[in-house]
């Protein structure tokens, strides 16, 4: 891979979160040289402003706007954020993540061999508590692997491959949004069953 790739993470802020989050950012610009779009999602024009500042003297930061009175779905979020970035990955990141150590290169390295990665389990969790019980009825967030050892997708940090997320959103029927079970297609409800993997839920 190219060293000259470069990730650009879309970390998105709600109302009333902008000023205690912000200065988690320089911990990611102290150990990257990554790209971050600072999102609005129906943010004060306060804290609107907060954030174009931010981005006017730091070149690894950028501004963007959901331009939205109403916050927005996390899944809606995404797909207009999906639209907008027109490089090879695509990349998110909670507004709560810091780092301790650069990561860059690491992530780099691990997507020419996979077509996402994900990270970012919580610092009050032990590596037990990502494995979701296999009586468990909803697939949340802080799962990375499944009780059969099936790995699953975190998204409190993660990079996709965006030309293969785009050609499976299009054919299979499913997006970035959470699904009950009812609404998933009869083809993934029964895909799910023969892996063993039927919930009530999957966030």
């Amino acid at each position: 891979m190219s060293q000259a790739t470069t990730l650009i993470f879309n970390i998105i802020y709600v109302r009333g979160t902008v000023q205690p989050l912000l200065p988690m950012l320089s911990t990611l610009l102290a150990h990257s040289s990554c790209q971050y779009r600072m999102v609005s999602n129906a943010c004060l024009l306060e804290e609107e402003a907060l954030l174009q500042r931010y981005a006017a003297v730091e070149p690894q930061l950028h501004f963007y706007s959901l331009n939205t009175q109403k916050i927005a779905s996390h899944h809606e979020a995404m797909h207009e954020l999906l639209r907008l970035d027109d490089g090879p990955y695509f990349a998110m990141m909670d507004s709560d993540i810091f780092a301790t150590a650069p990561f860059e290169e690491e992530l780099l390295q691990a997507l020419e061999q996979h077509k996402a990665v994900f990270t970012g389990l919580p610092i009050w969790h032990e590596h037990s508590d990502g494995v979701m019980p296999a009586d468990f009825r909803i697939m949340g967030g802080r799962f990375y692997k499944a009780h059969n050892d099936m790995m699953l997708g975190m998204t409190y940090c993660a990079i996709y491959h965006k030309a293969p997320l785009q050609t499976f959103i299009q054919e299979q029927g499913i997006n970035l949004a959470s699904y009950t079970w009812s609404e998933l297609p009869k083809p993934k409800q029964a895909q799910l069953k023969s892996l063993g993997m039927c919930k009530h839920f999957y966030d």
